[in-house]
């Protein structure tokens, strides 16, 4: 019993001594800790960036446990290079939360292609002038967009029927590669077509042998790039000129024999114009047997033994000469004689008609119209006198309507029919009046014998 209590004391001396131990450790740690303070790491470091050309950008990565009283924030480029504030670079930083984390901003305005490379954010202590902490690295793709010269098409318009030719479209060699497309009158062209580099330069080439159709088409080159889908650009080659041969035609028709025949030369296309013209014939006809002008070949009086000549016309420019030939037909001419109009014809329901007849009935029609024509003639003189006899008097000469007309005040009534006499009309004066004259003057008071007037007259006049 005794020796149970001294192993029971013992044992809470060893526990009490792992206690003391315990804390006497802790102590330790803790004032190493505070000596040498907590750890500074970078974390919260930006994804690498894609960016166009002439955008705006920026990094930014978030310090823990910074110290501004040792602790700046630096950032590098792949060239270890301390970047600065300058004119299109600007670096700024705060705090962010109560836990002392400090974040800084790297930012690249109006990036360039020398941009593109990999930027490190870095926590560096100024009193010991040492590296504290560096980020991963943060990679900066600038996608490039041609100059604004770009595209450029070639200058030469001027080609040569059946020579093969090369036009070419130039853009600035970038990364991603811009796309040059060809088209001719607004149709994409898909065959023929080479790409390749020149310098600085990407080229592409369309290979065609111009035809004379091909004269007054217009070629154009289209700029596009990936690095902005709205950005489009175009030069042209307008009208080209496509220098040719002329393209002649001989056309005549069937000759006679003894009567004229006129064959013509017919340019339907030349460039430049054609320069000179020649007939030639074969089998040879003598030349006082026709006349041979530029465009027109006259052959005065064909024979049977004409038939089958070959008459061709060839016409040269300064490209080349060209020809076309016709044969010569020749037929002889049926001579029918040409007998006066007898006996009956047929009208149009099948009624049969004598000629007779037929020129009768044209009389008739003819005379029926000439008397009618002569009737309206006669007409009208007396039409117009009709209506235009009261504007003038027996004298000829001209009667003038007023344009006013005034009612006196005192209106004169002709006299009142007495007995068996005839009624007679009532009428009113109308006198035209100046419209400044002075009505006091033109109106008159009427006596009344004069007011009764005459039982023989129709009416009284002033």
């Amino acid at each position: 019993m005794k020796q149970n209590k001294c192993f029971s004391s013992w044992k809470y001396k060893l526990k009490q001594m792992d206690l003391y131990v315990a804390l006497f450790a802790f102590n330790v740690l803790l004032i190493r800790y505070s000596e040498c303070g907590a750890k500074t790491n970078i974390y919260d470091v930006r994804d690498d960036v894609t960016i166009r050309e002439g955008k705006q950008t920026f990094f930014s990565c978030t310090v823990e446990h910074f110290d501004s009283n040792r602790h700046v924030v630096r950032w590098l480029d792949d060239n270890l290079q301390i970047l600065s504030k300058a004119d299109r670079f600007d670096i700024d930083g705060a705090v962010v939360n109560d836990g002392g984390d400090f974040r800084s901003t790297f930012t690249i305005s109006d990036v360039r292609r020398t941009d593109a490379r990999s930027y490190t954010c870095q926590v560096y202590d100024v009193i010991n002038n040492e590296e504290v902490s560096v980020s991963k690295p943060i990679q900066l793709y600038v996608l490039e967009i041609p100059n604004e010269r770009y595209p450029i098409c070639d200058k030469s318009s001027i080609f040569e029927e059946g020579v093969p030719v090369e036009i070419t479209c130039l853009s600035e060699k970038t990364d991603p590669k811009a796309k040059l497309t060809w088209s001719k009158n607004g149709e994409e062209l898909t065959s023929n077509i080479n790409e390749g580099t020149n310098n600085d330069e990407q080229v592409q080439t369309y290979t065609f042998t111009p035809t004379s159709s091909d004269d007054e088409a217009s070629f154009h080159c289209s700029l596009k790039t990936e690095a902005d889908v709205s950005l489009q650009r175009n030069c042209t080659l307008h009208h080209i000129r496509v220098r040719f041969k002329p393209k002649v035609t001989v056309m005549g028709e069937t000759s006679f024999v003894g009567k004229e025949s006129v064959f013509i030369c017919h340019i339907t296309a030349s460039n430049p114009p054609v320069d000179t013209y020649k007939w030639t014939t074969h089998p040879f006809i003598p030349s006082y047997r026709y006349q041979a002008g530029d465009h027109t070949f006259r052959l005065f009086k064909p024979e049977l033994s004409d038939n089958g000549t070959r008459i061709t016309c060839s016409a040269t420019n300064s490209v080349g000469k060209t020809f076309n030939s016709t044969i010569i037909n020749v037929k002889e001419r049926s001579i029918q004689p040409i007998l006066p109009t007898t006996g009956t014809q047929t009208d149009p329901n099948g009624n049969r008609q004598s000629g007779t007849e037929k020129s009768l009935s044209y009389i008739v029609f003819i005379s029926i119209g000439v008397v009618l024509c002569l009737l309206i003639i006669m007409l009208i003189p007396i039409f117009y006198i009709q209506c235009c006899k009261n504007s003038w008097d027996f004298l000829g000469r001209e009667i003038v309507q007023p344009d006013v007309y005034f009612e006196p005040k005192d209106r004169i009534l002709p006299q009142l029919p007495e007995g068996d006499e005839n009624v007679r009309w009532m009428r009113s004066i109308g006198v035209q009046v100046p419209q400044d004259a002075e009505l006091a003057y033109i109106y008159h008071e009427i006596r009344e014998n004069q007011r009764s007037g005459s039982s023989n007259s129709s009416c009284t006049r002033l």
